[in-house]
């Protein structure tokens, strides 16, 4: 796939990720060319949103592995650059000392590690 063929392509806006894919926008403007989104759902409609339709979306690669797994859909690359995504944790300072928080906290670090 390249750029022309994903900015003609009817686009699903996954609305609920907070991973901007206005980067995507940019990369397309500068080439001249502009994605056609017409549908914006929530991120766990996405499955059964793009098995039932024609449209594509554009996400994490690690999360559309597993949407591709469920609903036997196709993985692509981006024939665009894409920015490097940042994963983090956010708590309330309450839970700082809390054993079980802390607990957690270190199960969800050493996983992430690992992958």
């Amino acid at each position: 796939m390249d750029a022309r063929l994903l900015a003609e392509l009817p686009h699903l806006d996954v609305s609920s990720t907070g991973q901007g894919t206005g980067f995507v926008d940019e990369e397309l403007a500068r080439l001249g060319l502009e994605r056609q989104i017409v549908l914006r759902a929530p991120l766990l409609a996405t499955a059964e949103m793009l098995s039932q339709s024609d449209l594509v979306t554009v996400m994490a690669e690690r999360a559309a592995g597993v949407f591709a797994a469920m609903a036997s859909l196709q993985v692509m690359a981006l024939p665009l650059p894409s920015p490097s995504l940042k994963i983090a944790m956010l708590w309330h300072r309450r839970n700082d000392d809390q054993p079980a928080h802390r607990w957690l906290r270190s199960v969800v670090t050493g996983l992430c590690r690992t992958l």
